[in-house]
């Protein structure tokens, strides 16, 4: 006992964790600077640059100022700077998720403004505030402030390193170097299968590796040795996406179009704000003047405050001019996916799934749901079951909402009165909140009479075990613990009603469709069921779906915990 009260203390001790500092930070850009002496770029307010010793040591600091962005009043109404934050906030969605790799679709959440907050110096402000006010911009000031500073965080953090020109043998060698690795570990005979594959023929055998320096050469002979660099590396890229090492192998020269596609991110970003000036109605253009100077210049100059260059830092303003009507005519903008129509065989659908669930999602799907299907399809080579798993990955994340959150939120909408299910609520919120249990009142099947527990063990062990599968297993708690039916209205809208009672074991919704989605894998997958472990391949499809939108409420869980979820919740019957 003095044990656990020290470590109690102990961690009682720790320095509480400042999420309010967590939030501040995260939402401030701290200025840039480039220095040629070091060729790195650094933070003005970076104070370890200036200590004794270090590279910046008695050189002369820039003071900065913090510039708040989007301030809003400090009394009502605050109606009108609502609706005037989201309107830059829209313009910055419309115009720059493509330049900014605007995640918000693909992920499913609200797209938000990346920073409010400024630390920068005040002679680059002013500067900027000049240049925008010369160019009659002041209404959208901090949007382009905004976009000023993601820009050059964007370029310092992504582009930069990749404009060097010993960066971009990386990106052109790739591909051709990927097919000498998949050569290496075919032949190399780590792979059982290739046993097989060279019978009657001259089986080849790695004899040894060449590591070559620019210090010069080491030559490994031991064939084990060898050998364990090649399995290595096959059981590295067997653990990655698709947990097939050929397959992520064969990707790894799409980690370099990223790059490629990064280096022409000053191509995008002078694209984003001539739409965003041009659609926006902020400058006059015309078919026979469709590239004037005055907004060509304007670009150039909001692109170089983000430490891009454009040209020559000492070019004067007419080259500038030139330089970005040409990157305007020669570089096309792809748009974003953010929707798009994808219709799937509802009636095929209908089989396995209730109707009131597959209505919960129409003919135009959003990039998130998209883009979970195809990893599940490419990952387990169900291409065809495509536009089906999109609209199925659709209904779970409109349906998530309503069925979950049962137990820990304060939101009881449409819910009945449930004593029992109150009694719950505070049994588990109070253990879960490290509240101890004084007694416990059971009977037991097939017994006769009343049980209590009283003395502390029994209690504590009962405590310890509700938390310790709350925490691991929250979503049995707060996903349809009370029946919950939904329905969508003509007009939208959607109908949700509750029973008075709580759910029986088999009857909860993620269990129906757990049983629904296994039949409809097992009827059209084209995936064995299998004797030894059946349906195991089933159970990993429905359990990364379920992982990928969201139904644990985080995606970085293990995949294992999920699978032996799965099926259990697959295997209860009204008996359970």
């Amino acid at each position: 006992m003095a044990e656990d009260n020290e470590q109690e203390e102990k961690q009682e001790g720790l320095p509480k964790f400042d999420w309010a500092k967590f939030q501040r930070n995260r939402f401030t850009y701290k200025w840039q600077f480039y220095s040629e002496e070091h060729d790195h770029h650094f933070e003005y307010v970076d104070d370890y640059l200036y200590e004794k010793g270090a590279i910046m040591e008695g050189k002369e600091r820039t003071e900065c100022v913090e510039v708040g962005l989007y301030k809003g009043p400090k009394k009502p109404p605050w109606d009108f700077h609502i609706r005037y934050s989201n309107w830059q906030l829209a313009l910055r969605v419309e115009f720059f998720k493509e330049v900014f790799d605007e995640r918000a679709f693909v992920e499913g959440y609200q797209p938000q403004h990346k920073y409010v907050r400024l630390v920068i110096p005040p002679t680059i402000h002013h500067e900027i505030l000049n240049v925008i006010n010369d160019f009659e911009l002041l209404h959208i000031r901090d949007l382009l402030l905004e976009l000023i500073a993601t820009a050059q965080d964007t370029y310092i953090r992504d582009v930069a390193f990749w404009e060097r020109p010993e960066n971009q043998k990386l990106i052109t060698s790739a591909e051709k170097e990927t097919e000498k690795a998949i050569q290496v570990i075919d032949q190399s005979g780590v792979d059982m299968k290739s046993w097989r594959e060279f019978e009657g023929k001259v089986r080849p055998q790695l004899n040894h590796i060449k590591f070559v320096f620019n210090t010069g050469t080491i030559k490994l002979e031991h064939e084990w040795l060898a050998r364990e660099f090649v399995e290595n590396m096959k059981r590295a890229y067997d653990d990655l996406h698709y947990k097939d090492w050929k397959k992520d192998l064969a990707r790894y020269p799409a980690r370099f179009d990223e790059n490629a596609h990064k280096a022409k991110f000053k191509y995008r970003l002078a694209k984003s704000y001539y739409n965003l000036f041009t659609k926006g109605k902020f400058f006059k253009v015309t078919k026979a003047q469709p590239y004037p100077n005055r907004l060509m210049l304007c670009i150039a100059k909001l692109i170089e405050f983000s430490l891009i260059p454009v040209g020559d830092w000492e070019d004067p303003d007419d080259v500038k001019v030139k330089h970005i009507r040409n990157w305007l005519k020669r570089n096309d903008l792809e748009p974003k996916l953010t929707y798009a129509e994808v219709p799937a065989d509802l009636e095929k659908l209908k089989q396995y799934f209730e109707p009131n669930f597959l209505e919960m999602a129409d003919a135009t799907k959003r990039a998130d749901a998209i883009s979970v299907a195809f990893f599940i399809c490419q990952r387990f080579d169900i291409q065809d079951l495509l536009p089906d798993l999109i609209h199925i990955a659709s209904c779970i994340k409109e349906t998530n909402w309503l069925v979950g959150h049962q137990m820990t939120s304060n939101n009881r909408m449409n819910e009945p009165e449930i004593p029992e299910m109150n009694a719950f609520r505070l049994l588990m919120n109070g253990v879960k909140g490290k509240k101890k249990l004084t007694s416990l009142k059971f009977t037991l099947e097939g017994e006769d009479g009343e049980y209590e527990l009283s003395s502390r063990l029994p209690m504590f062990l009962v405590e310890k075990a509700l938390r310790e599968y709350y925490e691991g297993y929250r979503v049995e708690f707060d996903t349809d613990a009370i029946p919950t039916s939904f329905k969508k209205n003509e007009d939208g809208g959607i109908k949700v009603e509750k029973e008075s009672r709580i759910s029986e074991p088999h009857e909860r919704y993620l269990v129906r469709l757990v049983h629904g989605l296994y039949n409809y894998l097992k009827d059209h997958s084209g995936i064995d069921e299998g004797e030894i472990l059946p349906g195991e391949q089933y159970y990993e499809i429905i359990a990364l779906l379920f992982k990928e939108t969201w139904v644990f409420y985080m995606k970085y869980v293990d995949d294992r915990a999920i699978i032996k979820q799965i099926k259990e919740w697959h295997q209860l019957t009204p008996e359970s």
